[in-house]
């Protein structure tokens, strides 16, 4: 997720029953602290909907010693913020409103998720339970219900499902762009390894 330039290159996209999905991502900013950034995310809509724009400042949040948890969480920004980087929409294109947190936590044991599980997990394997909350505005009127539907269940999911397999490419090194980003970026993924191990060892505890 902090490659956010990437984002286009694997997050869903569909062309039937209508066009919709990202067009474009960038990082505007990088901001203080690890993997702090400002990002702009730009999607394509069904006629006759504009397409949507976000651009969101995301940060993350180590709480593993306090509750055994890391959070990130992403607020949209007004125009003019950070300093005068975050510019008006381009034409045609209608900028959204968003507050969204994610909470990375262990799995608890008669969590729902893990009782309907049909995955068969091997014995002694460390389960994370990653959850997402999410407020969105996205300043579109008289657009039917079906519509909104497909946006929140099937896009979503599809995102959902599209981010567990570039993660899983990642790790396995299938995916160059990435592996050149993380390469790059070493103080700020060794970190990363290095509290997620300390958070497995808590779990141990």
């Amino acid at each position: 997720m902090t490659e956010s330039e990437l984002y286009h290159t694997w997050m869903p996209k569909w062309t039937f029953p209508f066009k919709m999905g990202v067009r474009d991502s960038q990082k505007l900013k990088d901001l203080p602290g690890r993997g702090a950034q400002v990002t702009q995310v730009t999607v394509d809509m069904p006629f006759p909907v504009a397409d949507r724009e976000v651009v969101y400042e995301a940060w993350a949040i180590d709480a593993i010693d306090e509750l055994n948890l890391i959070s990130m969480k992403g607020v949209s920004l007004e125009v003019g913020a950070e300093d005068g980087i975050v510019q008006p929409p381009e034409p045609g294109v209608k900028r959204i409103t968003f507050d969204v947190g994610w909470v990375i936590r262990k799995c608890p044991e008669d969590h729902p998720c893990l009782t309907k599980s049909k995955h068969k997990y091997p014995e002694g394997e460390h389960l994370l339970l990653l959850s997402l909350t999410q407020f969105v505005d996205a300043h579109v009127k008289y657009v039917p219900q079906a519509l909104i539907n497909f946006s929140t269940r099937t896009a979503l999911n599809g995102m959902w499902a599209s981010l567990l397999q570039v993660a899983e490419e990642v790790r396995d090194v299938k995916r160059p762009d990435h592996d050149k980003a993380i390469a790059g970026k070493k103080e700020l993924y060794g970190w990363v390894n290095e509290r997620i191990e300390y958070l497995f060892s808590k779990l141990e505890e």
